[in-house]
């Protein structure tokens, strides 16, 4: 099966649930801001990579974890098309899961911030403490995936 956390713009939301799926991040605990943004693909997607999913790896049960963002359309890109029939894909095993729903306004001030405003140090920081704000939903959202795919 094939699972993708989407959110906006992939940067944020969609790439701390991936985390918590393949256990890369604490379950049972809010992780420090350091933490978060030390984490590798966190906030560094830009407008260019909506649309394009991003491998994160594989869960103990076999499952591949994506990421991916769809900006304000939430629709299918051309990449994603693309990927759709390179992958000659079965999309009964597919699963789509949306973060946005999940994050706070100050999630959302920083990414835009950080990704639109190109003021990266103060927009990443703000976006940590944000998730650190909304991290139990996430963690919720996560729990649930985790069930319907094992």
């Amino acid at each position: 099966m094939k699972i993708f956390y989407f959110c906006y713009g992939r940067a944020h939301s969609s790439i701390i649930a991936a985390y918590l799926h393949l256990n890369r991040l604490p379950m049972e605990r809010i992780p420090t801001v350091r933490e978060i943004t030390s984490l590798g693909e966190f906030d560094k997607a830009d407008s260019s990579d909506r649309g394009i999913p991003l491998y994160m790896g594989k869960d103990p049960h076999g499952n591949e974890v994506y990421v991916l963002g769809f900006g304000s359309q939430r629709s299918l890109s051309l990449e994603t098309l693309y990927f759709i029939l390179h992958e000659r894909a079965n999309l009964k095993e597919w699963r789509f899961f949306d973060t946005l729903a999940t994050i706070n306004w100050i999630t959302r001030i920083g990414g835009f911030l950080s990704r639109r405003l190109k003021m990266v140090t103060p927009g990443r920081t703000i976006v940590a403490w944000g998730i650190r704000g909304s991290y139990w939903r996430l963690v919720r959202l996560v729990k649930k995936v985790k069930e319907l795919t094992s």
